[in-house]
């Protein structure tokens, strides 16, 4: 028997939860489609509420694990999302926004930051963080001021911060390893005599496996523990 679709594919269903009169989704140039005002609508104005069910940051990445386009809005608490439905959802981002998403007791609310006239799309700063490396989210607003991406400037300079450090640790692993000394095991008395003057016991052994990584075996262990370093130098 078929399952049905999951609901995160389903755009209509997240349609039917309405809000006020005065907001419609149409086409958008940012993305797909958007929210617009339909009246005017004043600076300070609360202009609709974030909703949608809420669901552990853990549902949510099984929920939308293969598919890069969510309507997830992050509560404060680091723990729940909400899984946003009705016209809140479809409100695009823009670095030039109108409105602004504030959480107050744990409820999310859209209030105006400017006077927005009748027919012009409403947007806020998505301000993503906590995002894989490799996602870019990048921003289409076309706003002069645009950071390209709808990651927050804050969470832009962390990962900008990570990459340096990604790329630079795996430039140190490509690069050619040096020739080791020596390879395999080497009997004690082939080194520790000439570096210590010390014969150690017969049958302990050293080993390594780079020319910076030293280790002892056998009964060589408990005796000369501070004499590797003196082999290390000699055979190195």
């Amino acid at each position: 028997m078929l399952r049905p679709a999951p609901r995160k594919f389903d755009r209509d269903a997240r349609r039917k939860h309405t809000g006020p009169a005065h907001l419609v989704i149409r086409h958008s140039k940012i993305d797909s489609e958007g929210c617009y005002a339909t009246a005017p609508i004043k600076k300070g104005t609360v202009v609709v509420e974030y909703t949608g069910p809420r669901i552990t940051i853990r549902e949510a990445d099984a929920l939308y694990d293969d598919h890069p386009s969510t309507y997830l809005f992050g509560l404060s608490d680091g723990k729940r999302v909400i899984d946003g439905e009705g016209v809140a959802a479809f409100i695009n981002h823009s670095c030039n926004p109108n409105c602004e998403a504030d959480e107050i007791k744990g409820r999310v609310w859209i209030t105006a930051t400017r006077d927005i006239e009748p027919g012009e799309e409403l947007t806020y700063d998505y301000n993503l963080y906590d995002g894989d490396l490799d996602d870019l989210s990048p921003c289409s607003c076309g706003a002069p001021n645009c950071r390209g991406s709808m990651y927050s400037e804050k969470e832009l300079t962390r990962r900008a911060r990570a990459l340096r450090r990604r790329k630079k640790k795996k430039s140190k692993t490509t690069q050619p390893k040096k020739p080791k000394a020596k390879v395999g095991h080497l009997p004690i008395t082939q080194g520790m005599e000439t570096a210590t003057g010390m014969a150690p016991p017969r049958g302990a052994g050293v080993g390594w496996d780079s020319p910076s990584q030293l280790f002892l075996t056998n009964s060589a262990c408990h005796w000369s523990r501070g004499h590797a370093l003196c082999l290390r130098q000699a055979t190195t």
